[in-house]
């Protein structure tokens, strides 16, 4: 099933294209299926991989929702902190 996934976005990025420098994919490397990791890396993708600061947050406060995978406050506040991160490596400085 993974490697069906995998193939429909190379699909989807082969028609429609895929603007590399205006991009990055936002995921969890630990519930991400490793050919899709390799086949980013492979491709030069940008990551902006919140697993590190998930667990790490986790530690110390629930990131999602009791009843379901929705972040919380406490997640949100990881996500916008790790995508602030990622653009001020890559946007270029003023």
């Amino acid at each position: 099933r993974d490697s069906l996934y995998l193939e429909n976005f190379k699909s989807l990025v082969s028609k429609y294209g895929f603007d590399k420098s205006k991009t990055a994919i936002l995921l969890d490397s630990r519930a991400t299926n490793s050919d899709f990791l390799a086949y980013l890396k492979q491709e030069n993708i940008n990551v902006i991989d919140f697993a590190v600061p998930f667990k790490e947050a986790g530690g110390h406060r629930r990131t999602t929702l009791i009843y379901d995978h929705h972040w919380n406050n406490t997640g949100r506040k990881v996500i916008a902190t790790e995508i602030s991160t990622y653009l001020q490596k890559v946007l270029p400085k003023q």
